[in-house]
């Protein structure tokens, strides 16, 4: 390999994943240069090693971007009061499509910084697992002996692990004849001195004739060197020096160099400081030169309190040529040992994807409960006690950062005057997959604006996949059940869905929560501004004009969408077709009302249904002043509230979680208030009802008048009542005023209550559908059928029709989508397989309360 710095060794190698280290480090330069090259040369995973004492510096640059949510970083405490030293970058490469041309290890002088990789004169040497097994096989070892050292987090662990792991298989996949005759060996000091390791590999070359040692840090009065000269046996010593001052690194009255010793620059070298560390014995046999992170002085190479890394070579000749130069003074410059005494705690946290923030503070601080922050850019998100184990452990759940905040995030652990800092690394972000982040930049670009037909295609594909993980099915229960209470509404704002965070992604091997960004971007493109066509001939808003269902647009098939608007979207310039992006965006709405069937409990959801809101109500604000009948034949009977009743009734009906189900309410109130304040005279009683059946079907338990009020009130004040409906006052208070008149109409759902209370008690039968006759004639069938033993239940009650359930009669599954649409859109249909009614969202306490102890009726909640 010819390169010569880092930055092209990357840009060359271009790997899959990637893990360094350093002592100093500059989130600014890395940011700057590093991660960029790594980035566009499709790595996926960077973590980056940094001693604790640095790690906490480099939080200061609060403008960091990336630091933990694009790369991981992980301080490193040294316990003996050493110093984590090593400058190495594992790039592993992607073997996925041929052979392997192995992975690759580099081993310089260079700390992450500025300075380190561009003004300083360093050195690096670099191996490749082919070629050199044998230091893989070394470094494997090295990353697992210094993941069991205390201190350390358990993710931090693990990624050690996987990097030995992938070392070891980096060997192991090399031809047999690389490990013959090894000419390339690991240094590190985990286990012996620096020196030691150099020695031993220079018994190979005796007698030494000359030894010749570049290095910034020197013992002042350089006895390492002196005694490293001895142990080889070496005829003479060479010092180098920086070139740009030529001053020798001793103090000039301590000398203890042996008489003869020589001072040299590097030849053909820029005036440059000199950073590298090189240390070359040469013999009539060859030569040995090591390369690395290791200094002069005692602590670095005599002494295994830094962590060291080098590289040592057995070469003919010596790579470096050097000039001799008398120093123009004497000047000590010591390894800072002096000046950083005072060590820094190291604090290693992750944000775990279920909102459970992770971590350890090394040392353990004086007081088992301490104050834990956490703030993006000055600004701070959470400040909350946490309690400190005695191995430095602690645990923080339910942590939501803020969405609108970009960049890295510093968490800050204090007791007294215990203060520990360091970079918070979000794990759902640091693990995406390749397929993941190629939807992530797709959402992204739509989140902006900025979307081709092809990213809302990525977006439809991942909504028509689904969650990977399995469902969970809702069990008929054997017995009969109450309906429980939700837990009482909390007095907070509803919360737009910008500041909704995950708390659980579960598998993050999934794409679970991918597909909430994804929903997130969608409907953040669609819910733009729109400007509604005066005329017919002006264009249509093709994705309401359909069978009354609200996302649904004719003339596109699920299973088999347009390969030519796919293919359309995959131009040279990223750009796309207005109907190219109309045909995605019709299908990505599509695919919404499916994803939700599978799974409606994940927190963001709340926010993205919030949003298809906003879509609903922009259309029918947008349609109050210039729609006619005969522009558009979707409104029924010139009811511009049908729309709000098709979203309204579609949309509450899903398994939500009681907390989307709290936060989703004001919302849902709104929209029945906007929908009743729409309808024309003839239909506002029907309306009524279906708005108070969409409510009560959602809450499971509808809020009184005043409540309900409130309710309406909190959704006028978020984002999308303020920039859609633009309501002057007299008519906001007209829409607040429809809810009492929503409370006392007769929801569909009642109407089914009383024709059940009617077969089995008798009474009046509410006036229904002639589509109701077969529900009606079921249940007249097994009113006057005698229950057997085994078959006692006469009907059945369903909380939610999702994917998955099983009859709550029978305990059988429905056969499929057309049978669960049908009851979604009806609330009665007779099961095919047990020719039982069943019906969904009805009130399981009001019926029990009216219906004789020997009706017995099946539930599912």
């Amino acid at each position: 390999m010819e390169q010569t710095r880092l930055l092209a060794i990357l840009d060359e190698i271009r790997p899959k994943r990637a893990l360094l280290t350093s002592f100093t480090f500059g989130p600014g330069w890395f940011e700057g240069f590093c991660f960029p090259v790594l980035r566009l040369g499709g790595c996926e995973s960077i973590d980056v090693l940094v001693d604790s004492r640095h790690s906490a510096r480099s939080t200061a640059e609060s403008s960091s971007q990336y630091a933990g949510n694009a790369y991981r970083v992980i301080p490193v405490f040294m316990k003996s009061g050493g110093f984590f030293h090593p400058k190495l970058a594992y790039l592993e490469r992607d073997t996925a499509g041929g052979e392997s041309k192995g992975d690759v290890l580099v081993v310089g002088s260079g700390n992450l910084t500025f300075a380190g990789q561009g003004s300083n004169l360093e050195v690096l040497d670099a191996v490749n697992s082919n070629e050199h097994p044998f230091v893989f096989q070394q470094l494997g070892r090295f990353f697992r002996e210094f993941a069991g050292r205390e201190g350390l987090a358990m993710e931090t662990r693990r990624v050690l692990a996987q990097y030995a792991s992938r070392a070891e298989a980096a060997a192991a996949a090399a031809p047999p004849e690389a490990l013959e005759n090894a000419r390339v060996w690991l240094v590190h000091t985990l286990d012996s001195t620096a020196a030691d390791q150099f020695a031993a590999r220079c018994a190979d070359i005796v007698p030494v004739n000359q030894l010749t040692v570049l290095s910034p840090y020197h013992d002042p009065e350089g006895l390492s060197v002196t005694l490293l000269k001895e142990e080889l046996q070496a005829e003479s010593l060479r010092i180098g020096m920086s070139a740009s001052k030529c001053i020798a690194p001793f103090d000039a009255d301590r000398q203890s160099l042996p008489e003869g010793t020589v001072f040299v620059v590097p030849q053909n070298r820029e005036s440059r400081f000199a950073h590298a560390k090189i240390f070359v014995a040469v013999s009539g046999k060859g030569c040995v030169v090591m390369t690395g992170s290791v200094n002069a002085t005692e602590q670095s190479l005599y002494s295994k309190g830094n962590v060291e890394v080098g590289l040592i070579r057995r070469l003919e000749v010596s790579p470096f040529e050097w000039t001799e130069e008398e120093p123009k003074g004497f000047e000590p410059c010591r390894f800072e040992a002096a000046e950083m005494a005072p060590r820094v705690p190291a604090l290693d946290a992750q944000l775990q994807p279920d909102g459970t923030v992770r971590g350890t503070v090394s040392p353990v601080p004086p007081a088992a409960v301490a104050r834990l922050q956490i703030s993006c850019a000055a600004r701070h998100e959470v400040d909350e006690s946490v309690s400190v184990d005695g191995e430095g452990a602690f645990v923080l759940r339910n942590v939501h950062l803020n969405a609108d905040w970009t960049g890295a995030r510093m968490v800050e652990l204090t007791a007294g005057d215990f203060i520990a800092r360091g970079w918070l690394n979000v794990e759902a972000e640091l693990r995406l997959t390749p397929r993941e982040k190629d939807y992530s930049r797709a959402a992204a670009r739509v989140s902006a604006g900025r979307a081709t037909a092809s990213d809302l295609w990525a977006i439809y594909d991942v909504l028509k996949q689904g969650l990977k993980r399995a469902p969970v099915p809702r069990k008929a229960e054997a017995n009969d059940s109450t309906e429980g209470k939700p837990p009482a509404d909390k007095a907070v704002a509803n919360v737009p869905y910008k500041s909704w965070n995950t708390d659980d992604f579960g598998d993050l091997g999934a794409s679970n929560p991918l597909e909430m960004q994804c929903l997130t971007a969608a409907f953040r493109h669609l819910n733009g501004d729109v400007v509604f066509p005066k005329k017919k001939s002006d264009g249509n808003l093709e994705l309401l004009m359909n069978k009354g269902d609200e996302f649904d647009q004719p003339g596109l098939d699920n299973d088999n969408e347009p390969e030519d608007d796919r293919d359309a979207g995959n131009t040279a310039n990223g750009g796309a077709s207005d109907a190219d992006k109309e045909s995605a965006e019709a299908a990505m709405l599509q695919a919404l009302p499916d994803g939700l069937a599978r799974d409606a409990t994940h927190p963001l959801l709340a926010g993205v249904v919030q949003l298809s809101a906003s879509e609903a109500l922009k259309r029918a604000f947008g349609r109050r002043d210039s729609f006619k009948l005969t522009e558009n034949q979707y409104f029924v009977g010139n009811d511009l509230a049908f729309g709000l009743n098709s979203w309204l009734a579609r949309f509450s009906v899903f398994a939500y979680s009681e907390s989307n189900r709290r936060n989703l309410l004001p919302a849902f109130c709104a929209m029945a208030c906007c929908a009743v304040w729409l309808a024309s005279d003839e239909g506002k009683e029907a309306v009524r009802g279906r708005a108070k059946e969409a409510v009560r079907t959602l809450a499971k338990e509808l809020p009184d008048a005043e409540a309900w009020h409130l309710k309406v009130e909190r959704a006028f004040t978020t984002h999308p009542f303020v920039r859609i409906a633009q309501l002057p006052a007299e008519e906001r208070e007209a829409i607040l005023s429809a809810a009492p008149s929503i409370l006392g109409a007769i929801a569909p759902t009642e109407s089914l209550e009383s024709l059940i209370a009617a077969v089995f008690v008798g009474g009046a039968m509410p006036l229904l559908p002639e589509a109701y006759a077969p529900v009606i004639k079921a249940l007249a069938k097994y009113k006057s059928k005698t229950p057997s033993k085994y078959d006692h239940r006469r009907f059945g009650v369903v909380a939610a029709a999702d994917i998955g359930f099983r009859c709550p009669a029978c305990n059988e599954p429905f056969e499929g989508a057309i049978e669960l649409s049908a009851l979604r859109a009806s609330r009665a249909a007779v099961h095919v397989r047990c020719n039982k009614a069943v019906f969904l969202g009805l009130s399981i306490v009001g019926l029990k309360a009216v219906l004789p102890c020997d009706v017995k009726f099946g539930v599912t909640q």
